[in-house]
């Protein structure tokens, strides 16, 4: 009995089901990456995500060839000036306990300038699974993966 109290408390100690907060990549294999993001946890044990970096910062063609991507596709105008480096994409994300995932939260996709909910969790303690969805319930959405910054292919 005392080896499996034992194993249980080594268990949860090792457990990464709460532990997103760092830096990932948003794709699984470096090659397919546009951006480093960073996953940060506040006071309120809520969590934001935020672009620390783009593969290709600036416009490569067109009018603005040359200067920093923007918030071009923004529903505010006001909006599209800001650049995209910094700018925060999740935001209101809570840590479900009960379920072990992350949810109630809302990410901001800058190549459709939507917001939509969302909810994450872990495949594994590199790999974090990334849905966006349309409706409340979850039902109609798209799944992505994101890698650990330090531990991609």
């Amino acid at each position: 009995m005392r080896k499996i109290l034992l194993i249980s408390i080594l268990m949860s100690f090792f457990s990464f089901s709460s532990d997103i907060v760092g830096k990932w990549y948003n794709a699984v294999d470096k090659n397919d990456y546009d951006a480093i993001l960073e996953i940060k946890k506040d006071e309120n044990e809520k969590y934001s995500v935020y672009i620390i970096e783009m593969k290709n910062p600036t416009y490569e063609e067109g009018e603005n060839k040359g200067k920093d991507k923007m918030d071009l596709y923004n529903e505010d105008k006001s909006l599209r000036t800001r650049k995209l480096v910094g700018l925060k994409i999740v935001d209101d994300l809570y840590y479900n306990k009960d379920r072990d995932y992350y949810d109630k939260g809302n990410i901001y996709n800058p190549k459709d300038g939507k917001t939509y909910y969302v909810y994450m969790w872990l495949e594994n303690e590199n790999i974090l699974s990334v849905k966006g969805y349309i409706d409340p319930l979850g039902w109609f959405g798209k799944t992505t993966k994101w890698s650990r910054f330090d531990e991609i292919k």
